[in-house]
């Protein structure tokens, strides 16, 4: 069980690393409401310094901190917050002189965050680049203790890296699980498998899925039941903004494909059925869901397959061989569309309808 609960620790950064819409909305200020810290070069529009800008280690390490501490309320001042915190740390680490110490690599840490979760808006170092540089710093800090935050890093650029180029994700989850092996440490053995079961999940395309579990009725499943369907396997939790934005339309995407021979089976990973069962109520839920209180916040099937990003929907064609492993209701949609190919599209978009009668 300990084992487990780490791999849920990772996997909620991983879900923050392909999700930049999963921000902490407690209250606090936000980066349009906070006056300080004030824009860093760096920032849109690329905007200078203003006077009186921090010059000392000091100042720079106020100025880190009151970034750490916004509270973004959108994907727009999320990614500001990031800029802010890669702008700081980075000037603290050019005024640093011992690169090898442990406030270098502190502040380091801090930069290849950001500059993860910028990859792609505003960053100047390619997903390829940033993974080099990731495993430099963990090599450099092989003589020391890793930490936990450490692994959290790789298996964010990691993720990162599957959005671009599955193979090469595949070879980085290897290097980091066989690094990590070769440090023996009894604290980081644990959360090895996720990576290993992540190259896994990658590798589900094509391959037979195997999936059994109870119900939060308690009764037992088996994708026997759907023996000769097409089926979506829906991976979700209540405590995902992301997975109760997509809810409906997941809801509204099986209804079309029902009657063309596509079943639904959803695996839960909310930790406690006080959640859970009333929102399956209240969303008239008529499809098993699968949930498990011996791994909370997780499920085997997710831990087995290295599911780290929420939701996730796996396609499965008549034989239960994988088709397709998404993470949104758009790409499931497309996914859909394309094994059956109905007239969906026209028939919601009246738009649609006059250009096709053309």
């Amino acid at each position: 069980m300990k084992g487990q609960l780490s791999v849920n620790r990772l996997g909620s950064i991983g879900l923050v690393a392909l999700s930049l819409c999963q921000f902490a909305l407690s209250p606090g200020p936000s980066v349009a409401q906070q006056p300080d810290p004030a824009p860093l070069k760096g920032a849109p529009g690329g905007s200078p310094l203003p006077d009186g800008a921090p010059k000392t280690i000091e100042e720079w390490k106020q100025k880190l901190a009151s970034a750490k501490r916004l509270q973004p309320a959108n994907s727009t001042e999320y990614l500001e917050m990031q800029r802010l915190i890669r702008d700081a740390s980075k000037a603290i680490m050019d005024l640093i002189t011992d690169k090898k110490g442990p406030q270098f690599k502190e502040v380091e840490l801090d930069y290849l965050s950001s500059a993860v979760m910028l990859i792609g808006n505003d960053q100047e170092l390619s997903s390829k680049g940033i993974y080099e540089k990731i495993r430099g710093y963990l090599e450099e800090k092989e003589k020391e203790k890793i930490a936990f935050n450490d692994v959290q890093i790789a298996l964010m650029i990691c993720q990162r890296l599957e959005l671009e180029d599955r193979d090469f994700a595949k070879e980085a989850y290897e290097a980091f699980a066989t690094f990590l092996e070769k440090l023996e440490e009894e604290s980081l053995a644990e959360v090895i498998p996720l990576f290993r079961a992540s190259i896994r999940r990658l590798d589900l395309p094509g391959q037979k899925l195997e999936l059994t579990g109870t119900t939060v009725q308690g009764e037992s499943f088996t994708l026997e039941q759907f023996k000769g369907k097409f089926v979506l396997v829906h991976i979700w939790a209540t405590w995902s903004p992301p997975c109760v934005q997509e809810f409906s339309h997941v809801r509204k995407l099986v209804n079309v494909f029902k009657k063309k021979g596509l079943e639904i089976v959803s695996i839960s990973l909310d930790e406690k059925k006080d959640s859970l069962v009333p929102f399956l109520s209240k969303s008239n839920v008529t499809w098993p869901v699968l949930w498990d209180e011996s791994t909370p916040k997780s499920h085997p099937f997710a831990v087995e397959n290295g599911i780290a990003s929420l939701p996730t929907m796996i396609v499965l064609d008549r034989d239960g061989k994988v088709l397709s492993v998404d993470v949104s209701s758009h790409a499931l949609a497309l996914t859909l569309d394309k094994i059956f190919n109905p007239p969906t599209t026209l028939e919601s978009d009246p738009g649609s309808k006059e250009a096709a009668k053309k």
